[in-house]
């Protein structure tokens, strides 16, 4: 039996996108603990980069190109489909890096990390990868009626925010 195009869409998004940005923010962790600093800020950037095109991907937009976040998230704005919560420090965390971390790549320019880093970018992968999921899909219901899911699967998202429930696992 062959799967539906949407399945095989997602489950590139997943594997292509999802699971390669949780392996970034594994080696940015590692990386920061081991206080190299270049390797943290690339890796970063990388992993909330990826997170985003999985969330574009995911729910049909077309993904930017580049190494950079806040397109991708204007873009998803744009759509119209719904606009992704992020806090106002993990904005601010996604511009320095970035400004930081993908024009200077190559040592052009000293690099400059503060001890919170760590924690803003724990928070920018949490506000980020809750949505790296498909949320805009359609089922049908007891009565036969088609029924799109994407209202009650970011209500879902939104309520575990404010519960401060992990709500994914890395």
């Amino acid at each position: 039996m062959r799967y539906p195009m949407h399945i095989l869409v997602n489950d590139f998004a997943i594997r292509s996108f999802r699971e390669t940005a949780d392996k970034d923010y594994i080696a940015a962790r590692m990386a920061y603990r081991a206080r190299l600093i270049q390797p943290f800020l690339w890796s970063a950037l990388h992993c909330l980069e990826k997170y985003i095109k999985g969330i574009l991907v995911l729910n049909r937009v077309k993904a930017h190109k580049g190494h950079s976040v806040l397109p991708g998230i204007e873009k998803m704005k744009q759509s119209g489909k719904f606009e992704l919560e992020l806090s106002a420090d993990t904005v601010e965390f996604i511009k320095k890096l970035e400004d930081c971390g993908a024009e200077y790549r190559y040592y052009e320019v000293s690099y400059n990390i503060q001890s919170s880093d760590i924690v803003l970018f724990d928070r920018a992968v949490w506000e980020l990868r809750r949505y790296c999921q498909p949320l805009n899909y359609d089922t049908v219901d007891t009565h036969g009626t088609k029924v799109n899911s994407l209202t009650h699967e970011l209500s879902r998202v939104h309520q575990a925010k404010a519960k401060r429930e992990k709500g994914t696992c890395v």
